[in-house]
């Protein structure tokens, strides 16, 4: 990938700001890791329990003092797919932390060429840029800050009202999270006066004073709508290579051998009160049908009594080696974990815990790559009966997530992110 463009920047600092889950910071860790091998020197900041995965990978880190699972957990316990209860859990558990992690954010910038921040910093990525006169790219996982009529907004209804009404919804969407982030650092700055003032609002006015925005998603997937402005790039996912190192589990690789291709399910880093729930009645529905099951979670979450020799672990295992090995997959619907499934060619389905979840499991039936699925508050046993034999025996399943996947092998998202990267630093 190495070209003169990127020579000519060796050693250029950029400083990546993520915060959330695993899925919120390996595809950064993935970006940063060839940021890296093109010459570059990155900085990820980010919450402290992934401080060993970013340094595994080459990276600098600044951790953010956090538990990040919290904020998993509330989406998954009380926003669930409402989008105002989201942003609702969001001002709750960014309140305790915000201080520090600004701190945190602004100390990594120093003397930063580039700052590329995403959803939860978006407004502290770039009120810190403008203040350093540093250029800045705003980098997300689902279609957010950018009005469009060619696709519903996330979590907001999609009435058949014209792309006008759809266009106002994301406008609704931009104004809750902007004007709740605001008031949530208003309070702040109340008991920690030496905060600054934000920027203006990043994505207004002349789209020529807008700084890049990225869509770490695929355009087969999602396409890049013709009524977004220029400065926004569907760019293909993010994908973290395999180690070359790594080799699969020797059980986990023995029950694959043994038997015909098993099904996944796997809730990300998603920990709802009601995951036991949700583990027994997937377990119970594939055993009615007579399917061994891997389970994208550790062995220890597999409830005793149910624990079988057709039950396997496959936590921590890339997805991009085990789904292409599964009959059906289904998933959390986190866009990354999305990307992954649809790349294998496997039918598959999510089953929703939060808000861009349920966008991304609606357009995954769309797509016709597997049946729809409740969300995972509402799945029953007998929906998963009913949803594991529809995506085992439709045909049309395999044949279209097929024709997709291939048309994905032909995308380069981190390749196509770094040129755009580049472009931020030639005159």
């Amino acid at each position: 990938m190495n070209d003169p463009s990127s020579l000519q920047n060796k050693k250029k600092r950029i400083v990546i700001l993520t915060y959330g889950s695993r899925g919120d910071v390996e595809p950064f860790v993935a970006l940063g890791h060839q940021l890296i091998l093109e010459g570059y020197s990155v900085c990820l900041v980010a919450p402290k329990p992934f401080a060993a995965f970013a340094n595994k990978y080459g990276l600098e880190f600044s951790a953010i003092e956090s538990d990040p699972d919290e904020l998993g957990q509330m989406f998954a316990n009380q926003a669930g797919t409402n989008w105002v209860k989201m942003i609702s859990s969001m001002a709750q558990h960014v309140m305790p932390i915000a201080r520090n992690a600004f701190q945190t954010i602004k100390s990594a910038s120093q003397g930063a060429d580039l700052i590329i921040h995403s959803f939860l910093l978006t407004d502290a990525g770039h009120t810190l840029a403008l203040q350093q006169s540093i250029p800045e790219i705003s980098a997300q996982f689902f279609p957010v800050f950018l009005p469009t009529g060619a696709f519903p907004a996330v979590a907001l209804p999609d009435l058949p009202l014209g792309k006008m009404f759809r266009r106002g919804m994301h406008t609704f969407n931009t104004g809750m999270f902007k004007n709740g982030a605001r008031f949530t650092y208003k309070k702040l700055r109340k008991t920690a006066p030496e905060l600054p003032e934000l920027a203006p609002w990043l994505f207004s006015g002349p789209v020529e004073n807008q700084p890049p925005i990225l869509f770490a998603y695929s355009q087969y997937v999602l396409p890049n709508p013709d009524d977004w402005p220029a400065n926004a790039h569907v760019t293909g996912y993010w994908p973290l290579p395999i180690p070359e190192t790594w080799s699969p589990p020797i059980d986990l690789k023995k029950i694959l051998d043994e038997g015909p291709a098993p099904i996944y399910f796997g809730p990300g880093s998603m920990r709802s009160e009601k995951l036991h729930v949700l583990l027994e009645m997937v377990i119970a529905a594939a055993r009615k049908l007579g399917k061994r099951v891997v389970l994208g979670v550790a062995s220890d979450e597999i409830p005793t009594p149910l624990k079988g020799k057709d039950l396997i672990s496959a936590k921590g295992v890339p997805h991009r080696w085990l789904f292409p090995q599964m009959s059906y997959i289904m998933h959390h619907g986190g866009s990354g974990t999305s990307g992954a499934a649809v790349a294998s060619g496997v039918p598959n389905s999510a089953i929703p815990f939060s808000v861009d979840q349920s966008f991304w499991a609606k357009r995954l039936f769309q797509l016709r790559v597997g049946p729809a699925a409740p969300s995972a508050k509402r799945i029953t046993q007998r929906d998963l009966e009913r949803i594991i034999q529809d995506g085992l025996e439709n045909s049309d399943y395999r044949h279209q997530a097929g024709i997709i996947s291939e048309k994905m092998k032909k995308e380069d998202g981190i390749g196509a992110a770094i040129r755009i990267i580049n472009g931020q630093f030639q005159d």
